[in-house]
């Protein structure tokens, strides 16, 4: 029988809300009493302190494991394998993107239970069945699925709203993204053909899209202080999520995100300074051109990026506009989201030298 590629959607648990963490302890005795836990040193600090007395009450054990690198297959192979030696039957990601898939890629190679606790909303990492994969030098390189859906992702208020601002807004356009891209997918398809899979992603991303362009400001000027605080969370970590499981398996790299991968690849020390959510805000705006919007569509969001201190052109994320730097950009571009007709990589051309 030939494979058949699952849906690669959601978590078993997702528990949002102030006070959450007080459910890490009985959580991680329940999947087993013993945690491999991987985040960066302020996110390690900020949860321990959070949890350590509860889990001492609980009985529960946990290994602290500060990671400081890249988020790559060998340091995946390298946590597993102590998890398993150390007798541990848990592993949890706390913290970023790049910390939570490193610990949801142990998880896969140690056959592991895996629990998240984000720290902050700047990705949907902490719900999401892929794990993105790096080198050690900060190039990509491909992506690790899990097996199952994540045990159990705990998103405290309490402690994402902490993160700074820069982190909020990047996590809002990078959630953003979704809607362009989904649209770009299904260009030039007869409504009657587009499929139940791709109108779950289509009516999901208007959503996201809708609420975020209209909240993004006031969230990010007021933060947890907000009234729409509780939804942004939800909404940037399962919500998003959701949209990147349906669209799985189904060549979902579109232009904003390959904007983001070819500043990586191409252009890595340039943009190792930027957020991932910053990257594929400018891409946003190549994809946004790209789609056929209007001029004034694509300078409203490009104002609300500036309007949350976020780069706003090709130029502000470290891509220097020469003509070799946007021919290699628009070539890789073309190549990676498989737009071939010679009038649509002249499309890609253009958006690229307006968001120069």
């Amino acid at each position: 029988m030939a494979y058949i590629e699952p849906l690669m959607i959601g978590c078993s648990k997702f528990y949002s809300g102030k006070g959450m963490i007080s459910l890490f302890a009985d959580e991680v005795k329940r999947l087993g009493g013993k945690a491999f836990l991987i985040g960066g040193p302020s996110s390690v600090d900020r949860v321990w302190a959070a949890v350590a007395d509860d889990c001492k009450q609980a009985g529960v054990e946990v290994l602290l494991n500060r990671h400081t690198e890249q988020c790559t297959r060998a340091n995946a192979e390298k946590y597993a394998a102590q998890a398993k030696e150390r007798g541990c039957n848990v592993i949890v990601g706390v913290g970023g993107g790049k910390c939570i898939d490193q610990a949801k890629s142990a998880s896969v190679f140690a056959d592991l239970p895996i629990v998240t606790v984000p720290t902050s909303i700047a990705t949907c990492v902490a719900s999401s069945m892929t794990c993105v994969m790096y080198t050690a030098a900060g190039t990509c390189d491909g992506q690790i699925n899990l097996k199952k859906e994540i045990d159990v992702c705990i998103a405290d208020e309490d402690l994402i709203a902490t993160a700074p601002n820069r982190m909020l807004a990047s996590g809002m356009l990078d959630s953003m993204a979704k809607l362009p891209e989904v649209m770009q997918k299904v260009e030039g398809m007869d409504p009657a053909d587009i499929d139940v899979i791709q109108n779950i992603q289509i009516s999901n991303s208007t959503d996201i899209w809708n609420f975020l362009f209209k909240n993004s400001k006031e969230l990010y000027d007021n933060g947890p202080a907000s009234k729409n605080f509780s939804d942004v969370v939800i909404t940037n970590l399962i919500q998003t999520s959701l949209v990147s499981g349906f669209a799985a398996g189904r060549g979902q790299l579109a232009i904003a995100h390959g904007v983001y991968n070819n500043m990586r690849n191409y252009f890595t020390e340039q943009a190792r300074p930027f957020l991932h959510g910053e990257l594929v805000a400018v891409g946003i705006l190549v994809q946004m051109h790209f789609n056929g919007s209007s001029l004034a569509e694509v300078d409203a969001v490009r104002d609300l990026m500036i309007s949350m201190n976020m780069p706003a052109s090709l130029h502000e994320i470290g891509l220097d506009p020469t003509e070799e730097n946007l021919s290699l950009m628009c070539r890789v571009l073309a190549e990676d989201t498989k737009v071939t007709d010679p009038e649509r990589i002249k499309a890609v051309r253009a958006a690229l030298d307006y968001v120069a």
